[in-house]
C-alpha cells in the first residue's frame, strides 16, 4: 500500500530488489532473535544451520544491491542484541552470520579491483566523491554539483586517474571534516531534513529527474500529496512505535524474562537508527530512506497494536464484575 515504492516498482532502481531481500533478511534475524529465546540452553537449537544460511546468504545479496545500507548493521544488531541481554555467545554468532555474508560479497570484488584498478579499492571509487558532496564549505546537506569538488581527469580517463580523483577528494572531504567540527551537527541536521522531509523521490525519477515532466500538472500534484501524505501519518506513527518501545524496554529493564519480549522490537529500532545514519555520512537524499521505510511501517503497526491491545484490555477488565 505505501504510494511510494508502488512508484518505484516501474524503475529500473536497486529499491525493489533491496526491500524484497531486506525483508528476507529482516525475518531471518527476528527469527534467530526469537529462537534464542525458545532455545536458552540447548547446545543445538532445532533448524539452526537453515536459519544461518538464510541470515549469510541474504547478506549476501543485500550486500550485492545496496552495500551502504548494510555497512551498520552489524554493530545495530550487536547493539540491540546487547541491550535485549540475548547473551555474548548468540549475539556474536549472529552477527557474525552477517559479518560474513557482507565479506563473502566484498571479498571477491575486492579482489577484481585489484587486478583490474592496481590497487587496493574495497568496493568503488565513488566514495571519494559522496563524501565531498557531504562535506564542503557550501554544502547544503543534498546533492550539489559544485567545483569544490572539482578534480582533474574523469573517470572514464582509465584506472590511475579514477583512483587519484577518488583518493583526492575523500582526502578533501576528510581534511574538512577534521578543521571544520564545529559545523558537523547542522549539516547533520539539514542532511536528515534533505532525507526524510519529503517522499517524493519515485515520482522524481518517474519523470526522468524532472528531465521527462510527461505528468500533468494537477497528476503529479495529486501523486505527490498522496506519497507525503501517507509517509508522514506512517512515521509519526512510528515515532508513537518507538515512544511504546521504549516504555516497554525502560519497564522491563529489571526482569530478563520480560527484556526478551521487547527484544525484537529493540532490534527493528537499532536497524531503523542505522539507516538514519547513513545519509549523515555522506549526503541527503530522499531515495536514502526506502530502506528503513519496512522498519518505520513496523513500528508503527506496534504502536497501533498497542493501542488497540490496551482498549480491548480496559474493555475486558470493565466488564469483569
Amino acid at each position: 500500500c505505501w504510494p511510494n515504492l508502488i512508484l518505484h516498482t516501474p524503475l529500473i532502481l536497486g529499491e525493489s530488489l533491496f526491500l524484497a531481500l531486506f525483508l528476507v533478511l529482516l525475518a531471518a534475524l527476528v527469527t534467530w532473535t526469537s529462537r534464542s529465546n525458545a532455545d536458552a540452553g540447548l547446545a543445538r537449537p532445532a533448524g539452526s544451520w537453515q536459519l544461518s544460511t538464510l541470515i549469510v546468504v541474504s547478506t549476501v545479496m543485500c550486500t550485492w544491491v545496496r552495500p551502504q545500507s548494510v555497512v551498520l548493521l552489524v554493530p545495530a544488531i550487536v547493539v540491540a542484541w546487547w541491550l535485549g541481554r540475548l547473551g555474548w555467545r548468540r549475539t556474536l554468532q549472529g552477527a557474525g552470520l552477517v559479518l560474513a555474508g557482507m565479506v563473502i560479497a566484498v571479498v571477491p570484488w575486492t579482489i577484481r579491483n585489484a587486478v583490474v584498478m592496481d590497487n587496493f579499492i574495497p568496493m568503488s571509487t565513488n566514495t571519494g566523491d559522496n563524501l565531498c558532496i557531504g562535506f564542503h564549505t557550501g554544502a547544503m546537506g543534498g546533492y550539489r554539483e559544485t567545483d569544490a569538488c572539482a578534480a582533474e581527469g574523469r573517470y572514464v580517463d582509465g584506472p590511475a586517474i579514477e583512483f587519484a580523483r577518488d583518493k583526492e577528494l575523500r582526502g578533501r572531504a576528510v581534511r574538512w571534516i577534521v578543521e571544520h567540527p564545529g559545523q558537523l551537527p547542522a549539516l547533520s541536521w539539514m542532511k536528515l531534513v534533505a532525507t526524510f522531509r519529503y517522499e517524493n523521490d519515485a515520482l522524481r525519477t518517474w519523470e526522468g529527474f524532472g528531465a521527462d515532466p510527461h505528468l500533468k500538472r494537477t497528476e503529479r500534484i495529486l501523486l505527490h500529496a498522496i506519497g507525503n501524505w501517507y509517509y508522514w501519518v506512517v512515521s509519526l506513527l512510528a515515532i508513537g512505535g518507538l515512544g511504546v518501545v521504549v516504555r516497554d524496554y525502560w519497564c522491563a529493564r529489571q526482569q530478563p524474562t520480560v527484556v526478551a519480549a521487547v527484544r525484537n522490537s529493540v532490534l527493528i529500532v537499532a536497524i531503523a537508527a542505522s539507516g538514519v545514519l547513513v545519509p549523515m555520512l555522506f549526503f541527503g537524499d530522499s531515495r536514502f530512506k526506502v530502506p528503513i521505510v519496512p522498519c518505520l511501517a513496523l513500528l508503527a503497526a506496534v504502536g497501533i497494536h498497542r493501542c488497540f491491545l490496551h482498549r480491548r484490555m480496559e474493555s475486558l477488565l470493565g466488564s469483569v464484575p
